[in-house]
């Protein structure tokens, strides 16, 4: 049942009561979060006592930082491996930091918007790849150790297509 927060104790997931996986039912997370935020609103408790305000402050808070994390896809991953105990911390293999250093030294040297919108949209492929195969190792063949690697490449792929964003729109405004 929507709207039923239990506790404190609840994984990110348990508190919107969703399954403990990185494909997630967006509706259903909306429509919880509204129904849970709504019982527990700190403007709900006004009048309460000084430790039912603090309760649902820190309630409050907890859902929100659920929600937040849980809707976005890279975090939703790293809190994914964070609840099986594994570390995220990984060594890149040489040929993906070869790439990094090709990725920046183009974006650096392009000047035309054309250009870093064609590589705009290559980056954004290359992110949708990496986001599905995310999928499959968490979702199928729940290879947590895996994903942590998956996981620094996406990093790295989400910053670049930000920066080859901001670095078009400052072309476009001179």
């Amino acid at each position: 049942m929507w709207g039923k927060f239990h506790g404190l104790s609840q994984n990110y997931f348990e508190i919107f009561q969703l399954p403990i996986q990185y494909t997630l039912d967006e509706k259903k997370l909306d429509a919880s979060y509204r129904a849970i935020l709504s019982s527990i609103h700190p403007d709900r408790f006004v009048n309460a006592t000084e430790a039912e305000k603090t309760q649902s402050l820190m309630k409050s808070t907890l859902v929100n930082d659920a929600y937040t994390i849980l809707k976005n896809p890279i975090q939703r991953a790293e809190y994914l491996l964070e609840i099986n105990n594994v570390s995220q911390h990984v060594k890149l293999d040489n040929a993906f930091l070869m790439q990094q250093m090709e990725w920046e030294e183009r974006l650096e040297a392009e000047e035309d918007v054309v250009p870093l919108n064609q590589f705009h949209d290559e980056v954004l492929t290359d992110l949708k790849q990496k986001f599905n195969h995310v999928e499959v190792l968490l979702d199928h063949e729940k290879n947590f150790t895996g994903v942590a690697n998956e996981l620094a490449q996406l990093k790295f792929l989400a910053k670049l297509a930000q920066k080859i964003k901001d670095k078009t729109f400052l072309l476009m405004a001179d």
